[in-house]
């Protein structure tokens, strides 16, 4: 048997998700302890109004394990993932797969970007993100911040 309260201790502060609508609102632990909270972000990953961080993931798998996460939104938003032909499960895990990168989300969320070559070194040569209608195209450092080589 998990100890949760070791799991949320262990947490505690870090950033598990983000809402990318105009203010980048932050989600934490108490929110993903919420149900409701937990629900409606992860109903709005179909829309891309929110991401998880990689930590964020880790934190669903310890503390829920994904095939509760499954069971909670059979429940709470039958219809979910909507018109994707992939199952509840499968969905959770294609979008951990490009789960956020925490210190990225950080410095971005803060407007602390003002040493944009640092960003742009971290992150060269590595998928940032892919769009997954129509053809499949990936996205690197470049492809966001507008930059010609």
């Amino acid at each position: 048997m998990k100890d949760k309260k070791l799991i949320i201790k262990r947490y505690q502060g870090k950033l598990l998700g983000v809402e990318a609508t105009r203010e980048c609102k932050d989600f934490f632990v108490e929110d993903f302890l919420n149900i409701k909270k937990l629900v409606r972000f992860i109903s709005d990953l179909y829309d891309h109004e929110t991401a998880f961080t990689k930590t964020g993931f880790k934190f669903l798998e310890e503390y829920y394990g994904i095939d509760e996460i499954v069971k909670i939104l059979k429940k709470e938003e039958p219809d979910f993932p909507y018109d994707i032909k992939m199952t509840a499960k499968d969905y959770l895990y294609s979008c951990a797969e490009y789960a956020l990168d925490e210190w990225l989300v950080s410095k971005w969320c803060k407007n602390e970007m003002k040493d944009k070559k640092l960003i742009i070194n971290r992150y060269q040569g590595k998928l940032l993100g892919v769009e997954a209608t129509g053809e499949c195209k990936d996205f690197f450092v470049e492809d966001f911040l507008n930059i010609k080589n």
